[in-house]
């Protein structure tokens, strides 16, 4: 019982660090249609700057350094997206925000080095533990649980209650209606992208105590992103969330596996499994489209 507590909490609070990554990046790209490629160097931005700002507090870190990838989000979608935008086609976008994001990451490394950092959560979370039905749970990871359930709550209530949330669905598929009703839709896509960036660096942040914060964690989460888009669905935060369940609970129980296959350990294919379930997903889906088919 035990395990499987200590790998359930540690796989909760993977799948909300991750669909706090994928989340502005499904937001981002249902409004601008371009898939940001961007996206992992603001959250290893996001962690690199909590990184910096813990020694001010960690709190100011995890408030601080999301604002400041937000700001620089905003300036991205503002000063360069907006100038390159052409109706018919999104291929220019996605090539600069892919050269962006080599920029973005040899800045990166040019400052804070290509080593691994140190974890820089207080060591009063990062060394103490709970104890719920016999398990040692980390406090951290209870704390970044009650504050991704706590944010996500709050963007739930702000995409489904609020009048800007209203705006935005309905700039997602009326986007003609929304700028004849007098609304500025690039102002709208500039202060989503810096949400969505935001988000991505306050999962940096968070999810920096948690995995290895160095220049590679960037492309690796992009590509996790990825498969929670294809798992869950590109344009859905629930399928999004699913998706990044998913992917948490197939690497966490894995990775803690003890169990062998032909002598070798299981564990060892955990980095692989999720990526295994997305080319097998994509299977089924083609081959349910071609069956579906008259001859």
């Amino acid at each position: 019982m035990e395990w499987w507590i200590i790998n359930g909490v540690n796989a909760l609070s993977f799948a909300l660090v991750l669909f706090l990554l994928c989340a502005g990046l499904v937001v981002s790209y249902s409004l601008l249609g371009v898939p940001n490629f961007a996206h992992g160097a603001f959250y290893l931005l996001g962690g690199y700057m909590g990184y910096s700002l813990s020694a001010y507090g960690f709190l100011t870190a995890l408030i601080l350094a999301p604002l400041l990838t937000g700001l620089l989000g905003y300036i991205v979608e503002a000063g360069l997206l907006r100038r390159v935008r052409q109706p018919e086609s999104h291929l220019t976008e996605m090539l600069l925000t892919f050269g962006l994001a080599m920029i973005l990451l040899e800045v990166l490394q040019w400052i804070w080095g290509r080593a691994p950092l140190d974890n820089y959560a207080p060591p009063s979370w990062s060394d103490s533990h709970w104890e719920i039905a016999g398990a040692r749970l980390s406090a951290y990871r209870l704390f970044v649980i009650a504050i991704a359930c706590t944010l996500l709550l709050g963007l739930w209530w702000a995409a489904q209650r609020s009048a800007l949330g209203l705006i935005l669905r309905a700039a997602l598929s009326q986007t003609r209606m929304v700028e004849c009703l007098g609304y500025r839709l690039d102002r709208i896509r500039a202060w989503v992208f810096a949400a969505a960036a935001a988000l991505a660096g306050l999962a940096g942040v968070l999810g920096g105590n948690l995995f290895l914060l160095e220049p590679a964690a960037a492309p690796g989460m992009v590509a996790l992103c990825f498969v929670v888009l294809v798992l869950g669905g590109a344009g859905s935060l629930k399928g999004a969330w699913l998706g990044a369940l998913t992917v948490a609970v197939l690497h966490t129980f894995t990775a803690a596996s003890s169990w062998q296959l032909a002598g070798i350990s299981i564990s060892r294919f955990a980095a692989l499994l999720p990526y295994v379930a997305m080319i097998l997903l994509l299977v089924w889906r083609s081959y349910r489209l071609t069956a579906g088919r008259s001859p």
